[in-house]
């Protein structure tokens, strides 16, 4: 009685195929928008600017909002690349034209969106045009940290600039 007792609750007894799962729309890169949960363009820019907004300023205790750095006019949502995946241009607007922090913003806002996006996504962020003094420095595409970290001639080290981007992106609790 007890062995038919277990011998039904064993799950070598069971004969159930197993269910497949289907890959979540976020995984896929050809997911459309909608299937990636935004009703347009306009959803997506407007999340986008939702999570960057509370970036602080890594000198300032304001926002990147407050500052104006950040605003809903500089995202703009382009057209898809051949695989759908999304693409996102992002402009900001350091507070003064020979801001030494200009490009650390740009990584902030970098990191900020990948972390806060769980779907493939093309990311070109800009420092907007005429707002800073090197401007032929900031034609270029903002790179990953890895990047800046490898080519940095500065005096910060790779732990310091870490630290200064957590600290910009995470909102203190």
């Amino acid at each position: 009685m007890i062995s038919t007792f277990f011998s039904k609750l064993s799950l070598s007894n069971t004969a159930k195929t197993p269910v497949e799962l289907a890959k979540p729309a976020y995984m896929d890169k050809s997911a459309t928008l909608q299937q990636l949960g935004y009703n347009n363009e306009n959803d997506l820019k407007e999340t986008i600017y939702d999570f960057l907004r509370t970036i602080r300023d890594p000198e300032k205790p304001s926002t990147l909002e407050d500052l104006k750095v950040i605003y809903e006019e500089g995202i703009f949502v382009k057209e898809p690349t051949a695989d759908n995946v999304p693409v996102l241009r992002v402009e900001y607007n350091p507070t003064v034209p020979h801001c030494s922090l200009a490009t650390l913003i740009g990584l902030c806002i970098r990191i900020k969106i990948q972390r806060s996006i769980h779907h493939p996504v093309k990311l070109d962020i800009y420092i907007k045009k005429g707002a800073h003094t090197t401007e032929d420095e900031s034609k270029c595409d903002i790179p990953p940290l890895c990047t800046i970290l490898h080519a940095s001639t500065s005096s910060y080290s790779p732990h310091h600039v870490t630290s200064i981007i957590l600290q910009t992106i995470i909102l203190p609790d």
